[in-house]
């Protein structure tokens, strides 16, 4: 048998995984406005992000969650790799009609190249899922590195040759897709043995019904960020869009961070639910509680002391203008965080009805408020 990991390795792989891949995916945030002038290319690149996150919930589906809390192997993991190569690409279908049909047509290649490469860390995932219910997150963690440093440098090379984002995106979505194509699979079979795609249609069925409304509140959460973006875009300008992108994506670390700390240990707390140890259960959650707590108050402290200064240095002297974006995003994105775990539990407990209700009703608020908030407060 395959030797498996223990919690605090499996959190230590992912985290470390998962930090390396943010940092990088935050460089070329930071890459783009230093290699090109003004903030235009920012505000496609963040367009492309607001589009993708709308529709990549659909790729996603929410299995990831109900994977790992798959104890007793209802399905198997080809049965997830079919269903999510399926997902993907009605995902991708629809990232790219709506880009067609809402984005300026300069800016469409660019958004559909992004959209494309957003698709590799969606089927990337569920390898990473299957990993996980074998506690392999080493798997997970190596090939979130690779696949990080190898965008950031496939993307510093586009834009400091070519001058081009959409080059850079190809290129980006060449490499990455390489280490998803060959090193995963491999891996996989090492700790699973022998399996192969099953796109059994009772099966398939059986998975989207389960996990349907779990997905459709993950569209509402995709969106519930995405949305203020894109009238942000089209109230103020793709420069204004860029710049607020620009301060936004250091905060992104913190909900990441939070995620990081619960993720690995949705298996445990499907234990402890199957196990019905209503005891071990609030254990961990009122852990995973204490420890985003600490994390939100870290981060308010040293945006506040730190934050302005860094942000001259990173993006430049222009960007200090609108450093007084930094708090208020940081109290937003704790609550998302708080709002993506509490989500992940109910999935956990199969409570998918729930979930559904708790993200939709955050959806008709957000959307609700956009435009008059926007024309009340601006950024």
């Amino acid at each position: 048998m395959v030797k498996q990991l223990s919690i605090k390795q499996n959190m230590l792989w992912n985290t470390s995984g998962s930090l390396a891949y943010l940092v990088c995916q935050w460089l070329i945030t930071v890459l783009v406005v230093r290699l090109s002038d003004g903030y235009d290319a920012a505000g496609v690149l963040a367009l492309g992000m607001a589009v993708s996150n709308i529709f990549s919930p659909i790729g996603y589906f929410k299995v990831r969650a109900f994977q790992v809390s798959d104890l007793n192997e209802e399905y198997s993991a080809g049965q997830y790799l079919a269903f999510r190569l399926l997902s993907t690409t009605v995902a991708l279908v629809c990232m790219t009609v709506y880009a067609a049909a809402s984005c300026a047509n300069d800016s469409i290649p660019a958004v559909v190249a992004y959209c494309v490469y957003s698709c590799v860390p969606i089927i990337a995932d569920v390898y990473h899922g299957a990993a996980q219910q074998k506690n392999r997150l080493d798997v997970a963690g190596k090939d979130l590195t690779a696949r990080g440093i190898l965008s950031l440098a496939a993307f510093y090379v586009g834009m400091a040759v070519t001058h081009s984002l959409l080059v850079s995106l190809v290129a980006m979505t060449l490499v990455t897709g390489a280490v998803v194509l060959f090193y995963l699979p491999r891996s996989l079979k090492h700790i699973i043995g022998p399996y192969s795609l099953d796109f059994k249609r009772a099966k398939m069925m059986a998975l989207f019904t389960a996990c349907l409304p779990a997905a459709v509140a993950l569209v509402f959460a995709g969106s519930i960020p995405a949305i203020p973006r894109q009238v942000l875009g089209a109230m103020f300008g793709a420069s204004a869009l860029g710049a607020y992108a620009s301060v936004a994506s250091p905060v992104v670390v913190v909900q990441m961070g939070a995620q990081y700390i619960y993720s690995p240990l949705l298996s445990s707390f499907a234990q402890c639910y199957l196990a019905k140890d209503t005891s071990g259960f609030l254990r961990l959650f009122a852990k995973v509680f204490v420890a985003i707590i600490v994390l939100a108050a870290v981060s308010l402290i040293g945006f506040a002391w730190l934050g302005e200064w860094v942000l001259g240095l990173i993006y430049g002297d222009s960007i200090r203008a609108f450093s007084y974006l930094l708090l208020p995003l940081v109290c937003c994105t704790i609550c998302t965080a708080f709002l993506w775990f509490l989500g992940d539990l109910l999935v956990v407990v199969r409570d998918m009805k729930g979930n559904l209700a708790c993200f939709s009703a955050a959806f008709v608020v957000c959307a609700a408020c956009s435009y008059p908030m926007l024309a009340v407060f601006g950024l």
